[in-house]
């Protein structure tokens, strides 16, 4: 039972570190402009800036479902109907990032 408590607790601490992280270097790294060609220039001048930042803001994501679920396992002998419906709740927008 403590395995997947402390890895929620290890997720929801990184995920953490990683915003910061994110926000932080979101002043200091050149941003890509409206234009699809301009947006591409920059995808090619500034390709590990560009993963990089991509990274940023997908893994917390993952991050976060991880750690929801492990409220739900923490908080499901409380009330097993609330814990899966605040569960689904919290995680459900972090699915709609997926285009369709």
């Amino acid at each position: 039972m403590e395995e997947p408590l402390s890895s929620g607790g290890v997720s929801a601490i990184l995920m953490g570190v990683l915003f910061l992280v994110a926000i932080a270097l979101l002043p200091i790294t050149p941003q890509a402009r409206a234009l699809a060609v301009a947006t591409l220039q920059y995808i090619a001048s500034n390709r590990s800036i560009y993963i990089v930042n991509q990274l940023l803001g997908i893994a917390p994501v993952f991050l976060g479902i991880i750690a929801l679920l492990a409220l739900y396992m923490a908080l499901k002998h409380l009330n097993k109907s609330y814990a899966a419906i605040g569960a689904l709740v919290a995680t459900s927008p972090k699915f709609s990032l997926w285009p369709i």
